[in-house]
């Protein structure tokens, strides 16, 4: 007879693993035009991110607060967990941020295999409105070494070229 451990109740990994977490999101949002807006697949990416939020409970309240900042999110892990190609993993991103429910704090390049830093955004409740923030998405299209004039220039002398 093989004996097996129910998942989270022995294995310390699973404990960690964002998938022993809940995912709550506002009610307004499922109703909203914004979510209306997205496609399934956006939808998956978007409860990812929900379940990779931080949580912290401040002495003496009853309700947690989430950390909606500092969210990483690779194209790797978006393939691994979703099977999701890089092509559509950018288009659920760029869907996020066109209808305000995510914003990029820092851009990664992935010449350099650095990964984009995400933040939680609300700009999605004014979404369809003459209040609402745009936010482009801008695609970075140059490879590494070739997007500064100045790193040029400094491996043109290197290299012995004038």
């Amino acid at each position: 007879m093989h004996n097996q451990a129910a998942p989270g109740k022995y294995d310390p990994g699973f404990k960690k693993s964002i998938f022993n977490r809940y995912a709550p999101m506002h009610g307004k949002l499922v109703i909203s035009p914004a979510w209306r807006e997205l496609t399934p697949s956006a939808k998956d990416v978007h409860i990812i991110f929900l379940l990779k939020r931080e949580w912290i409970k401040p002495k003496g309240k009853k309700k947690v607060e989430y950390i909606n900042t500092g969210l990483e999110f690779p194209y790797s892990e978006a393939k691994s967990l979703l099977g999701m190609s890089s092509s559509t993993f950018t288009e659920c991103i760029q869907l996020q941020v066109k209808v305000g429910l995510l914003d990029i704090t820092r851009r990664g390049n992935p010449y350099r295999r650095e990964t984009s830093v995400y933040a939680i955004s609300n700009r999605w409740e004014k979404y369809g409105t003459p209040g609402f923030q745009k936010v482009e998405y801008k695609k970075i299209s140059t490879p590494a070494g070739f997007d500064a004039p100045e790193k040029r220039e400094q491996k043109n002398l290197r290299c012995g070229n004038p």
